[in-house]
């Protein structure tokens, strides 16, 4: 895992950060998270097939909510705030 330190205090973000971190190498992190991104959001609104699978569709749905609800959709922001 790429990720060895902690994203503020925010433990749905850190979870979220350390699955898409998995297994992906820096120098190619968001062309590889950008299909993983994409197959997610196809599938957002149906229940996950396990628990774990779908407390992990619950929390990118409710971080997705916060960037759109309280940072107006500004991803690089809402990041700036969350050290």
């Amino acid at each position: 895992m790429c990720l060895d330190f902690e994203y503020g205090k925010n433990s749905k973000i850190n979870k979220i950060i350390k699955i898409i971190n998995m297994g992906n190498m820096s120098y190619c992190r968001f062309e590889n998270t950008m299909s993983d991104l994409q197959e997610c959001l196809i599938n957002i609104g149906r229940k996950a097939e396990n628990d774990y699978d779908e407390s992990s569709r619950q929390d990118m749905i409710e971080l997705f909510k916060e960037v759109a609800e309280d940072y107006n959709g500004d991803v690089v922001e809402f990041m700036r705030q969350q050290y």
